[in-house]
């Protein structure tokens, strides 16, 4: 066969072989485009086959597995990219891993109208972090030396181990410790716990010394719920003897508990710049619980947010020390303007302040 032949049939060969790849792209492209159009006009019935998880080498499955759980539960194509991008966004709220790709696969060819979720992560180098400063404070004229240390994901179930301090020159000194596991066995909340011992002397400006050590323990859910208990043992001391008669009836030790739930609602469109909807936010809080009865408190506090950035906060506070009575304020807060009402019962006195700030702008 004459070479010039044999070039002419390879050049034919690559023309039909470019023509089959141009046909490929383009059926391809609008494969994406009717699919993209179907996704936008109809829901796509789809539920997830199996969560395959790669690259987490100190990392609990079970830990990456909670922040899925909402994967399991969609019923429509629509919801998996929605819940896609909310799992990936808590995944990397963790704060233990540096690259978070999720990626939507087709699921077996005999079970149609299915998915494979794959997940693949990459740990963070250095899981500890500290941070130190100096600090002053105005209303004691004092500088305080603040150090926090903390260390994530330290037996692998995304836990957060954090030590504070605090060294005043004149007043407070405190030392902490916590640990934050996120979506504790299982529950879409957050357990927290900590340990605190705070001593305060204001001997300087008042009388009294103070110290303080306590425990708490919380459950902070991921959306609407919070709970929280405190149980803090006080030792009040008056060395100089010029307290106050109010002081000097809680000289001593005394034990200090409290329970506190949070329910919180927000319908706005955006939490920082808000253009329509509401938030709501109601904290109960029960103090006293223990047996001196003379702490025995009980507080509700509730705050409206809007998106034209008014502020309504009304609170009502009921003290069973030294005769019940009840305290309510109302404080309403229009960008600048601030009017506060407040009243007690207990000796049936009211009043109201209003506070007007002008701020100058460059």
């Amino acid at each position: 066969m004459d070479p010039r032949e044999e070039d002419e049939e390879v050049e034919v060969e690559m023309e039909e072989d470019e023509e089959e790849v141009e046909r490929g792209e383009e059926s391809s492209v609008n494969l994406i485009k009717s699919m993209t159009q179907k996704l936008a006009t109809e829901p796509v019935t789809v539920r997830v086959h199996d969560i395959v998880i790669k690259g987490n080498t100190k990392t609990k499955e079970s830990v990456i597995e909670a922040q899925l759980r909402e994967l399991r539960e969609v019923t429509t194509m629509q919801e998996l990219l929605q819940e896609s991008v909310r799992a990936n966004a808590r995944l990397r709220a963790l704060g233990i891993f540096d690259k978070c790709v999720i990626t939507l696969d087709a699921g077996p060819e005999e079970l149609s109208g299915t998915a494979n979720v794959i997940v693949e992560v990459e740990e963070v180098k250095r899981p500890f972090s500290g941070d130190l400063g100096v600090f002053s404070k105005p209303e004691t004229k004092a500088w305080t030396l603040e150090g926090t240390v903390k260390y994530k994901n330290l037996g692998g179930h995304a836990e957060t181990l954090d030590a504070t301090g605090c060294y005043g020159l004149d007043t407070t000194s405190e030392l902490s410790a916590g640990v934050i596991y996120p979506r504790f066995k299982g529950l879409p909340a957050s357990l927290s716990t900590r340990v605190t011992l705070l001593t305060q002397d204001w001997q300087r400006y008042s009388s009294y010394r103070e110290r303080l050590s306590g425990f708490s323990v919380g459950l902070v859910g991921d959306n609407q719920h919070d709970i929280s208990y405190n149980l803090t043992w006080r030792d009040l001391k008056d060395p100089s003897r010029c307290a106050s008669k109010s002081v000097r009836r809680q000289l001593g030790h005394s034990l200090l508990s409290a329970v506190k739930y949070t329910y919180k609602r927000d319908d706005r469109d955006s939490a920082f710049r808000p253009r329509r909807g509401v938030a709501f936010i109601s904290t109960t809080q029960i103090a006293g619980l223990g047996p001196d009865s003379r702490l025995l408190r009980f507080a509700r506090q509730v705050t409206v947010l809007t998106s034209n950035f008014i502020e309504c906060v009304f609170s009502t506070t009921k003290r069973y020390n030294f005769g019940s009575y009840v305290i309510m304020g109302l404080v309403l807060q229009a960008r600048r303007y601030v009017l506060i009402f407040w009243a007690s019962y207990r000796r049936w006195r009211c009043g109201w302040q209003s506070r007007w700030d002008l701020q100058m702008q460059r």
